[in-house]
C-alpha cells in the first residue's frame, strides 16, 4: 500500500542522504524531490518553461508511483508539523493513504559544522529551495484522489 512518508529536520542534519541511502529501491518508493528535475531541464532557454516542464514531469512520475502503490517521499525542514502539512495530512487521511512522519535531528555544534561545510561545496542544495512548489505538487495530487467501489483513481493535474 502506498504511503506518503515525509523526512524532516533543520538544515544539514543529513535529510537528503537519509533518505538516498533509506529509501533507495526505487521499486518500492518515490523521492518528490523538485530539485532532482530541474536539472534534466536547466539547458530549456526560459527558466519558467523549464521549471514548468520539471514540475509537470515530476508531477506525473509521482501520480505513476502512487498508482503503482510505491510510497511517496518528502523531504521538509524544520522541527514542526506547518499548517499546510496538517492540511495534507488530513487529505491523505481521507483518501486512506498511510503517513509516516520521521524527524531527523543533530546536536547543534555538530549541525552548525556541517552546514558551515555544506554551504562550501558547490553540490550542496538545501530543501527549502524547493520544499514549497514539492508540497503544491503533492497537495494537487491529493486534491485529485478519489474513491470509486474498484479502487483509488487519480487525475492528472494540468501545470
Amino acid at each position: 500500500m502506498a504511503t506518503l512518508i515525509f523526512v524532516s529536520g533543520e538544515a544539514a542534519v543529513g535529510k537528503t542522504t537519509f533518505i538516498r541511502r533509506k529509501y533507495s529501491d526505487l521499486s518500492q518508493y518515490f523521492f518528490l524531490n523538485l530539485h532532482d528535475y530541474t536539472h534534466h531541464f536547466a539547458l530549456h532557454q526560459d527558466e519558467y518553461a523549464g521549471l514548468a516542464a520539471a514540475l509537470t514531469q515530476m508531477h506525473q512520475e509521482a501520480v505513476e508511483a502512487l498508482m503503482d502503490e510505491k510510497s511517496l517521499i518528502i523531504e521538509l525542514r524544520g522541527t514542526g508539523m506547518h499548517q499546510e502539512v496538517l492540511e495534507l495530512l488530513e487529505k491523505a487521511k481521507k483518501a486512506n493513504i498511510l503517513t509516516e512522519w520521521i524527524q531527523l535531528s543533530l546536536p547543534e555544534d555538530e549541525r552548525r559544522k556541517r552546514m558551515e561545510k555544506a554551504t562550501k561545496e558547490k553540490n550542496y542544495h538545501s530543501c527549502d529551495l524547493y520544499s514549497w512548489e514539492n508540497l503544491k505538487v503533492l497537495e494537487d495530487i491529493l486534491d485529485n484522489v478519489g474513491q470509486e467501489d474498484e479502487g483509488v483513481w487519480l487525475v492528472l493535474g494540468l501545470w
